[in-house]
């Protein structure tokens, strides 16, 4: 088990499902918030993607531009 972190993550988790859970530390305004990836391909389709547009407490305007609802 490999802790994933950063100055700006406290911590990335991986579940079983696949689902990855990002908590940020900085910058301030988003420090404690959530980021969720949810894999939304079919099985054996051979290329991941990616849904993160739902989930998670990251305020919209702090999400990357392909996650923004």
């Amino acid at each position: 088990n490999t802790a994933i972190s950063s100055s700006n993550v406290t911590s990335v988790t991986v579940a079983g499902s696949g689902i990855i859970t990002v908590i940020y530390r900085a910058p301030t305004e988003i420090a404690l918030s959530t980021l969720v990836l949810t894999p939304t391909s079919p099985v054996g389709a051979g290329a991941v993607t990616w849904s993160c547009r739902t989930g998670g407490t990251v305020l919209a305007r702090y999400r990357p531009a392909t996650c923004r609802t």
